[in-house]
């Protein structure tokens, strides 16, 4: 059973889980739609990383356009970038689970990636248990001012947070982050305090091993709604390279990462302010676009934290253009 094929059936649930899968299904973007790249500009420096994939691998290619998001947040975090109005405070921070099947070259596309970015990721070491999630969690919001998470097989690793009672805290942690609000931990030993918890979180995992580790209510609670969820869907006839049979032999490493290595090269050029402010025209937009856009197909949380994240994006945007 496929991701989508999952929320359809729960869709078949009681009224407010109803609600929530139909949030999660509004949206749908065609092969066609998606194989125009729509939302990458043209003759950026991200639309050659994409065009290098799509010439040399069978990627799909919402797997190198979030994980260049990722370490874009990554960039972005580290020069203590921000956005600030009358009405929110925000960080390029993002959280993003990709569902992708296995043969699809995900941990492939991480590391080609991860491996032409020049900077510190701050990625948080270890999360074995929460007080050592906390205290790697602490070292690199010291270190850096803000930290990254990169998982594979996130699934297991939220059901253990989920189930484990030497991890239940972490689930705590992670949705005060969320809201940028103070972390305290204390035992016989220390209190271990982050004041403005930020963390950038990358999550990688099969559809099959997702369902199979989440249940409904996990999948549908406010902790999951934090994170932007990508299903890579099965395989179409919309990337040209995937109309023949794949053969793995004729991946280029050297031409992709030639071509990750030019784009974080561009992507250091762009001048980068720590404070953006939004304007009143900015404002305005926004607020003719969430009256345009709201629904009373879309659960309210579920639209309300869409739309906060378009703030964020337009930070990772900005750098991209």
């Amino acid at each position: 059973m496929g991701f989508e094929e999952y929320l359809e059936k729960l869709a078949k649930e009681k009224l407010e889980v109803r609600m929530l899968v139909k949030s999660m299904l509004t949206e749908d973007f065609s092969t066609e739609k998606w194989g125009q790249l729509c939302v990458i500009p043209e003759e950026s420096w991200l639309e050659g990383v994409m065009a290098a994939f799509k010439a040399h691998t069978d990627v799909p290619l919402e797997l190198p356009l979030f994980i260049m998001f990722h370490f874009i947040s990554i960039y972005l975090l580290s020069k203590k970038v921000r956005l600030v109005s009358k009405f929110v405070n925000l960080h390029p921070d993002l959280w993003t689970i990709i569902l992708a099947d296995s043969g699809e070259n995900k941990t492939f596309t991480k590391n080609v990636i991860s491996s032409q970015f020049p900077f510190p990721t701050a990625a948080i070491q270890d999360v074995s248990s929460s007080a050592k999630f906390i205290d790697s969690f602490s070292e690199q919001i010291e270190a850096h001012g803000f930290a990254s998470w990169l998982q594979d097989e996130i699934a297991q690793k939220i059901k253990k947070i989920e189930t484990t009672k030497s991890m239940d805290e972490v689930r705590l942690y992670l949705l005060s982050s969320s809201e940028y609000d103070k972390i305290e931990r204390a035992n016989m030993t220390k209190t271990v305090t982050i004041t403005e918890p930020i963390i950038s979180i990358l999550g990688l995992n099969t559809p099959e091993s997702f369902l199979k580790h989440l249940s409904k209510e996990s999948l549908l609670d406010g902790f999951s709604q934090r994170f932007v969820m990508i299903s890579t869907g099965a395989k179409e006839e919309g990337r040209s390279i995937r109309e023949n049979a794949y053969k793995y032999s004729l991946m280029d490493r050297e031409k992709i990462e030639k071509s990750v290595k030019k784009a974080f090269d561009e992507m250091v050029k762009v001048p980068i302010h720590q404070e953006y402010k939004l304007g009143a025209d900015a404002e305005e937009a926004y607020r003719l676009g969430f009256q345009e856009l709201m629904t009373t197909s879309i659960e309210l949380s579920f639209f309300k934290r869409i739309m906060f994240r378009c703030f964020k994006y337009a930070m990772i945007f900005h750098v991209v253009l």
